[in-house]
């Protein structure tokens, strides 16, 4: 398999970027490796189909690859009780993305023997069985680890970002969910947690079932049932409950919106959601105009170019942002 290697392998950027000690130049110099030739991609599907399938890459591998191999797990072994650090944003395409993803799903037993680690980055969600048949959708630019003892006497991970659930029962192991915000305590259900370190919001929304809630900061608990929502603010402690009637909620999961009669400021909210893109006003009073559409496995772009024709707005797209304005 080695043939096809491509030359200029950087193993000790490989390492750092793996053990979450890298520079950012580093991060960098890996990022613009991965862009550069598609063989470069290519090739990290290759390490990763192999350790995947057979947990280990010394049958078909290089001593040189070994070797690196052999030094990203002594480097990180030697970091096994530190925190393990939270995954940069990468502004890469989406297949170098699902990639990049790949190869830190291969490494996590290197970054922690004693725990599993899942990473996701831009425009990629990842989907998961976790030991116990529980299954878990990870939206981007999120995290979640769990131990390699996961379920032996108790099931317990810790997620930052966002995730929907599909937690299976087990009255003898509740289901525990740590998070910035909070923690999360349930038996058996379905639903979905948004709780980013960087959002002043946690917002839990039920599916099916009953999920406890123990609010960070706060005393007691909040049980939230199926058909039910809330959000709580960390920095006042306030908790809001509400009943929903969409699913838009997991969109980012199964890429279908319902919107109906829905202010144009909040469809926007739920696009960034959803595509992890960023929407601006130009002219404010646009943002209470009431849109309505059913949109399923539509991409972005043709979700935005029907709500400029529906209101006859201008839609302006760069890199960093999405603006809608009125025409002249």
């Amino acid at each position: 398999m080695d043939n096809n290697k491509p030359n200029n392998v950087n193993w000790d950027i490989l390492v750092d970027i793996l053990s979450n000690t890298a520079s950012e130049q580093q991060k960098l110099e890996f990022e613009n490796w991965l862009k550069s030739e598609t063989e470069n991609a290519e090739y990290f599907n290759q390490i990763q189909k192999t350790w995947l399938e057979t947990g280990n890459i010394a049958h078909c591998y290089s001593d040189e690859t070994n070797f690196a191999w052999g030094i990203i797990k002594s480097k990180t072994i030697e970091k096994k009780d530190r925190k393990i650090g939270f995954t940069k944003k990468y502004l890469i395409p989406l297949s170098v993305a699902a990639c990049f993803t790949a190869l830190l799903l291969i490494g996590k037993n290197f970054i922690n023997p004693e725990k599993f680690v899942l990473y996701t980055l831009d425009q990629i969600a990842l989907e998961k069985d976790l030991p116990d048949n529980s299954k878990v959708d990870l939206n981007f630019n999120s995290q979640l680890i769990y131990s390699k003892y996961y379920n032996r006497r108790k099931r317990e991970v810790w997620l930052t970002g966002e995730a929907f659930f599909d937690v299976k029962k087990d009255k003898e192991k509740p289901f525990i969910i740590h998070t910035s915000h909070g923690n999360f305590k349930v038996l058996g259900t379905s639903f979905n947690i948004s709780s980013y370190n960087e959002k002043d919001f946690l917002s839990l929304t039920v599916k099916t079932g009953v999920v406890e809630f123990f609010p960070k900061g706060k005393k007691g608990s909040i049980k939230v049932s199926n058909g039910y929502k809330i959000q709580y603010n960390k920095n006042n402690f306030s908790i809001t409950k509400s009943k929903y009637n969409n699913e838009n909620f997991i969109a980012w999961k199964n890429q279908t919106l319902d919107f109906a009669n829905l202010p144009l400021v909040e469809v926007a909210q739920i696009l960034e959601g959803t595509f992890n893109i960023k929407i601006v006003f130009k002219n404010n009073n646009i943002k209470e105009l009431p849109f309505t559409a059913n949109f399923k496995n539509q991409p972005v772009d043709k979700i935005l170019k029907v709500i400029a024709i529906t209101f006859d707005l201008e839609v302006e797209n760069s890199n960093e942002k999405i603006t809608f304005k009125q025409k002249n």
